[in-house]
């Protein structure tokens, strides 16, 4: 017997997906609770630790057209915004570097420093970059390994901006982010945030929605300016400077 549309659209809830719901995101909060938290590891060695185990597999896998078409996206962004070939740049949550792909070109050589929690994720970025021709001397890349971004210590950046990355972190890690962040930068930081219709989906895959009104309370104690505005598809764009 066939379940009516609306009622399996309502057990599927804001995952679109039963397995997810019910079975997936379960064990995930489980898996987080025993072998991360109760042990003393964070959030974030939880999320390393998932994505690289998702993208080893998939390490020499090209990139979807879509996926791709967004990193040009990012980058017509940027270069809207201000980006220019002489700035030291910040890609924070770089990922696969598929904004990198179109950034590293148009910058002076050495002056893209892309930065992720995933090692495994910068090295299909790096493996992208390669067989697209770009130089592996023409960029930098960080693993992060703590939300104080100590390992971005004596950087400084002219530019920064991360996409897709900061609605994973709670607004405690946001704040030291940001406050690791502000003797880095000299220019301005760019981050898309979800829209308020994703709030529900957001909250099941255990990840953040931020008002423009919360953002600025985070982010104006710690000595930032805080505008907002459209122009990136899909998603408002906060700017700290």
């Amino acid at each position: 017997m066939c379940l009516p549309m609306s009622l399996l659209e309502w057990l599927r809830g804001p995952s679109k997906s039963l397995r997810y719901r019910f079975i997936t995101n379960p064990a995930n909060k489980l898996q987080y609770l025993t072998n991360y938290r109760a042990v003393g590891r964070t959030r974030l060695d939880y999320w390393a630790d998932a994505i690289d185990k998702v993208q080893y597999p998939r390490i020499d896998r090209d990139l979807s057209k879509d996926y791709l078409e967004n990193g040009r996206q990012q980058f017509e962004y940027l270069i809207d915004n201000g980006l220019k070939p002489h700035h030291r740049f910040l890609d924070y949550g770089c990922g696969p570097m598929r904004g990198g792909l179109h950034i590293v070109p148009y910058l002076s050589e050495g002056l893209y420093v892309g930065a992720d929690i995933s090692r495994v994720f910068i090295q299909r970025g790096v493996r992208l970059l390669e067989k697209k021709g770009i130089q592996r001397d023409r960029y930098q890349v960080v693993t992060i390994r703590d939300f104080d971004l100590t390992c971005l210590y004596g950087f400084e950046f002219d530019f920064g901006a991360s996409f897709s990355a900061l609605q994973y972190v709670s607004d405690e890690d946001l704040k030291r982010i940001l406050t690791g962040l502000r003797p880095l930068l000299k220019g301005p930081f760019h981050y898309n945030f979800p829209a308020p219709n994703k709030k529900a989906e957001l909250a099941m895959k255990g990840q953040y929605y931020r008002s423009p009104e919360r953002i600025a309370a985070i982010a104006e104690p710690l000595g930032y300016t805080v505008t907002f505005q459209d122009g990136y598809p899909g998603d408002p764009m906060a700017i700290l400077q």
